[in-house]
């Protein structure tokens, strides 16, 4: 070929033509070159692709593992299983001795028409729950039943010096109002009222704190039949 090049057209010519296949060949090699580049960077980023996929689905077997292991450690642990119980049992006897609903409703409009014999007497009697016998494993919950024992007896010391019973005989026994005190004189209206705004207030802090005992025994996954 390039004898005959020469031959026809001289040297420059074949010259020429052996410099075009050699640029021809160049560009050949490095298309080749930038394919298998191009091919090799895919490869790599779908095998970090991959990777980063097993690494996130290895994150979320690990949290999911967490999850269970932690809840099921917690339902196995036969120690906390038998303070949960303990601190139920405790939960229920004040449930059952203050039934909420009745308790709340008759505390809230004492300070305006009295309260019930019995269910105050309900409520001094629950002061037994603040003893040592009584205390909660669960230290949050122990806070609000302490909590709400303070608050009860801070009503019930409101109600000494204002209410009594008038008709012993009247089913149910009602401890009442001194309304009678209104009358008297300034001195005496005046008493009433401080006396019976201190028990409004003593009745508010009392449901508040009873609101509150519920709320935090049933965060922490108490569940009573009492309520």
């Amino acid at each position: 070929m390039t004898e005959w090049l020469n031959a026809h057209f001289g040297a420059d010519a074949a010259t020429y033509l052996s410099l075009l296949v050699g640029v021809l060949a160049l560009f050949g090699i490095g298309g080749g070159v930038t394919y298998r580049i191009r091919q090799q960077n895919n490869i790599k980023q779908k095998a970090k692709k991959t990777e980063g996929d097993v690494n996130q689905a290895g994150r979320d077997i690990n949290q999911t593992t967490n999850v269970y292991h932690t809840s099921n450690e917690s339902a196995e642990d036969p120690v906390k299983k038998k303070q949960d119980e303990h601190d139920l049992k405790i939960i229920d006897q004040i449930l059952e001795l203050l039934p909420y609903e009745d308790t709340t409703q008759w505390v809230e409009q004492s300070y305006l028409s009295g309260i019930r014999q019995d269910v105050c007497l309900n409520i001094e009697k629950a002061e037994k729950f603040s003893g040592e016998k009584y205390r909660l494993f669960n230290t949050e919950v122990n806070g609000a039943k302490d909590a709400f024992l303070d608050a009860m007896t801070a009503y019930v010391d409101s109600t000494l010096p204002f209410m009594s019973v008038d008709y012993p005989n009247r089913k149910p026994v009602m401890l009442s109002l001194p309304h009678d005190w209104k009358s008297k004189s300034v001195e005496s209206e005046a008493n009433f009222r401080f006396h019976q705004q201190n028990v409004r207030e003593t009745s508010g802090v009392m449901i508040a704190r009873y609101e509150d005992f519920v709320r935090t025994f049933k965060a922490h996954g108490f569940i009573s039949d009492k309520l």
